[in-house]
């Protein structure tokens, strides 16, 4: 007797994929490139753009891609990803009231490290004080209903 294909546990996959992070959002109007640029001279860190992470939103039949940028701290595991989350008139943040502050963000920095709420807050100092950042914030749980559009 044949046995019933398992389906994916989208919710367990996104609570493993969500454990031990933060999210920072981020409001800059630089493009994807110079911003990851002065990141990586401010933080000396160096986010990389992997072609292979990047997002594909697919809406009425048009297919949007979203860049990611990737830095691995070494010899420690930590990961930061850096979302480009608006592409032209489309955004991977969805179903929001009209006044939320995340509908402005164009950048989401997500921390996977050991302590990810340290981090974001000591990194949160750093964003609040250079001259080309609008706004950061941190967002907490709750806040993002559609996470699975993040999950790389």
């Amino acid at each position: 007797m044949a046995q019933k294909p398992k389906k994916l546990n989208m919710s367990e996959m996104e609570k493993d994929f969500y454990s031990d992070t933060s999210m920072i959002g981020i409001v800059c109007p630089l493009p994807a490139y110079h911003f990851c640029w002065k990141l990586n001279d401010w933080f000396e860190i160096n986010f990389e753009c992997d072609p292979s992470l990047t997002l594909p939103y697919y809406e009425n039949e048009i297919t949007s891609y979203f860049s990611v940028f990737e830095y691995t701290l070494p010899n420690s595991g930590h990961t930061y990803l850096l979302y480009k989350v608006k592409n032209d008139d489309k955004t991977l943040i969805e179903g929001l009231k009209k006044n939320n502050w995340l509908n402005k963000i164009d950048y989401l920095w997500l921390l996977k490290t050991g302590e990810p709420k340290n981090d974001a807050d000591k990194i949160l100092k750093i964003l609040n004080t250079l001259p080309f950042i609008r706004l950061s914030r941190i967002i907490e749980n709750g806040q993002l209903n559609n996470l699975e559009n993040f999950m790389v």
